[in-house]
């Protein structure tokens, strides 16, 4: 399994003096910017935990470091950086080096801290070192519906088990973690990160309460594509463990089994589209499909993995050309490996990355 360097993270702050250390990363969000700021002022207004809020900017026209200038004047915020970056992720490393915190939590411009949530629920018992991370729950905005985001770690390496905004961590985590993978992920790192994080400490501490208002349509959903791309990775780096899981649990099998199904009959639409040369990801993607065969004891769904391992994907790693029945042979692929309707991994999923097209069984 070929694995990726990560972005070196090394303190450069003085020692921690907060409980906890909000960070926020924007670019030209100055309007999505004051909300968050001014949720992180009604939890220090609360006086359950020391919060120091600060802000990394790439380098806004809109007005933003100027506003931030004055936040820090007035007392509202504890320190802010505004200058060019590499993405996203490369942002929220630079908030890792600069934080003073014992504990980390990201918000980013445009979501919110709850008006009575309380924060040190989820602070102290990381603070207090009785534990390394705790996960709560985000109300997801913006949807047709509204959706509660509860963490679901029993849709690991599947799915975003936990809000990225609603997880909390203790500094040193991140340190001695490597920080998010900027280098090779554009959208994923938040996965990336918190997988990491469960194989070397389990389950992070639930935190039985709704913490944060999480706007959707935000980055991650704006780079679907890549975000796609980066999750058939993230199913690679996990394999092993994703194959140990299936065979202790239909359920989460049969959802696996589901969501290879789509990656397949996907990928030929993305890989045309950004005009690339994904051969090694077909190819993990291959493996996965031929390794699946073990894992089920359906007909159907072991003779649509041996295609898809098989037939399909070697056909797309030669760039051979699709004949017209192909589509439907993906299709049929997708029912024979579809879970359950009943299934409860598929409840309330806050993001569906399946699109079982009415195959549920």
């Amino acid at each position: 399994m070929q694995t990726c360097p990560f972005t070196t993270v090394v303190p450069s702050r003085p020692e921690p003096e907060y409980q906890l250390t909000v960070v926020t990363v924007c670019w030209n969000a100055l309007a999505e910017l004051k909300p968050t700021v001014e949720s992180v002022l009604r939890q220090k207004a609360r006086g359950s935990i020391s919060i120091e809020h600060l802000v990394v900017d790439g380098a806004s026209t809109d007005g933003t470091p100027e506003w931030l200038a004055g936040q820090l004047a007035a007392g509202n915020i504890e320190h802010y950086v505004s200058e060019p970056d590499r993405g996203i992720y490369d942002a929220m490393n630079k908030g890792i080096n600069l934080a003073r915190g014992r504990v980390l939590a990201f918000l980013n411009a445009g979501d919110t801290y709850r008006a009575d949530a309380d924060l040190a629920a989820c602070v102290l018992p990381i603070a207090e070192g009785r534990c390394v991370a705790t996960g709560a729950g985000a109300r997801i905005c913006g949807l047709p519906q509204e959706k509660i985001f509860l963490p679901r770690y029993e849709m690991r390496y599947l799915t975003m088990p936990c809000c990225h905004q609603t997880y909390f961590a203790a500094a040193s985590l991140y340190r001695e973690n490597g920080g998010y993978d900027s280098a090779y992920y554009r959208c994923a790192a938040d996965a990336d990160f918190l997988f990491r994080t469960y194989n070397l400490h389990g389950s992070p501490l639930i935190v039985d309460a709704v913490v944060a208002d999480f706007q959707a349509g935000g980055f991650s959903n704006d780079c679907h594509d890549q975000y796609r791309h980066e999750g058939l990775e993230l199913l690679w780096r996990n394999w092993e463990q994703i194959q140990a899981l299936c065979r202790q649990d239909k359920q989460y099998r049969d959802v696996f089994l589901s969501l290879v199904c789509d990656h397949c009959f996907r990928l030929q639409d993305w890989q045309r589209k950004h005009d690339r040369d994904i051969s090694r990801e077909l190819g993990n993607l291959a493996a996965m499909c031929n390794g699946a065969t073990a894992l089920t004891r359906s007909p159907a769904a072991k003779a649509a993995l041996r295609f898809l391992g098989g037939v399909y994907l070697p056909r797309l790693i030669r760039n051979a050309p699709s004949p017209s029945w192909m589509r439907k042979a993906l299709r049929l692929c997708q029912c024979a490996c579809a879970p359950a309707a009943d299934n409860p991994y598929m409840k309330d999923m806050p993001f569906p990355r399946i699109s079982l097209s009415g195959c549920m069984r």
